[in-house]
């Protein structure tokens, strides 16, 4: 049972972090009965969160049918992530003559952890994608622009699941640190437009990562296979990822 603090918030939370982390998959049925049972909250708490999680695109409200988790295409996929693109571009410009020696320092720790979370064996992906969120959100804070801060979060949440899953394809972990360090050295160098294209890039090799766990995912879904387990969509979309390099 969810401890009494704030019911929605905590509902919210929990039910997100069921769909990032795969119990609840995309195209699956959340019925309001049996979540309020598990839970041990009362129906309108419930439905508030739900509320939040559909403004935040992460389940659809069907008429008629119920609530169910949000579906992402490749064409939804990339929509979100060209516009992250040039969402991160604005941060930036808005931010890069803000830029410290406080936030650069705040960008060398925040590395630091997320190498050293690379490093582990296994890696700890849950630890990284924090980091990442943490990293990225540091040059938008600086932008002190909160619509924008709250645009890319909204995107952010409706890919979250997939981004999670692309870090175990492939060297797209490693990689996506190599880019972080190369963004970092270009912020230092004080070089706005290398910083930009290397973001840039850096989105860009996110999304055609992604592409492929949907695919798969996709592909697995029509032919009526259980999409329970994330080991065969990993390995499928592992595949198609190197014959794309």
């Amino acid at each position: 049972m969810i401890k009494i603090e704030s019911i929605v918030d905590n509902t919210r939370k929990y039910l997100e972090e069921c769909i990032f982390k795969g119990h609840y998959r995309p195209g699956d049925r959340l019925k309001e009965q049996d979540l309020a049972s598990t839970l041990g909250i009362s129906r309108p708490p419930l439905r508030e969160a739900l509320k939040l999680l559909e403004s935040d695109g992460l389940i659809i409200r069907k008429p008629n049918r119920g609530v169910f988790v949000t579906t992402i295409s490749e064409t939804d996929a990339w929509e979100i992530y060209t516009l992250k693109a040039q969402l991160y571009r604005l941060a930036t410009r808005l931010a890069f003559n803000r830029i410290t020696k406080e936030h650069t320092t705040h960008w060398q720790q925040l590395l630091k952890k997320m190498e050293v979370s690379v490093r582990m064996n296994p890696p700890d992906l849950v630890l990284y994608q924090g980091l990442h969120e943490q990293y990225h959100g540091l040059m938008i804070d600086i932008s002190g622009h909160q619509r924008l801060k709250r645009l890319i979060q909204n995107l952010h949440n409706q890919v979250k699941r997939f981004s999670f899953l692309s870090l175990t394809i492939g060297t797209h972990l490693v990689d996506s640190l190599k880019f972080h360090k190369a963004i970092l050295a270009a912020i230092e160098a004080r070089d706005l437009d290398l910083t930009l294209r290397l973001t840039e890039k850096h989105v860009e090799e996110g999304l055609n990562v992604v592409k492929c766990v949907i695919i798969e995912e996709t592909a697995l879904m029509a032919a009526g296979v259980s999409c329970g387990s994330s080991a065969g969509i990993i390995d499928t979309a592992s595949r198609i990822s190197t014959e794309n390099r």
